[in-house]
C-alpha cells in the first residue's frame, strides 16, 4: 500500500466501543502494510479517507463536496449498524 489512509474520527465521542472498533481497523490496516493516520475532521486530498458512520445528511454534504473537489482521493464510510 502506497497511499496514506486517513481515519476521520471527529464525529464520535471518545467511547470505548468506538475506540475498540477504531483500533481493530487500524491493526488490520497496519498488518497489511498500510500507513494510517488519525484526524479529527481533516480530509486528505490524496489517498484514502475512512469515516465511521454517525453522520447526518447535513454533516455528510461537506465530505461529498471534498470528494468531488479532490478527485484523486477516496472516501469510504464504515457502517456498523443496520
Amino acid at each position: 500500500m502506497n497511499n496514506m489512509i486517513n481515519f476521520i474520527i471527529g464525529n464520535h465521542p471518545p467511547y470505548l466501543a468506538t475506540e475498540d472498533a477504531f483500533e481493530y481497523l487500524v491493526a488490520g490496516v497496519r498488518s497489511a502494510g498500510g500507513r494510517i493516520s488519525y484526524s479529527i475532521d481533516e480530509y486528505a486530498a490524496e489517498g484514502v479517507n475512512l469515516i465511521m458512520e454517525r453522520h447526518t445528511v447535513e454533516q455528510a454534504k461537506p465530505l461529498v463536496g471534498l470528494r468531488q473537489r479532490y478527485p484523486r482521493s477516496k472516501l469510504f464510510v464504515i457502517v456498523t449498524e443496520i
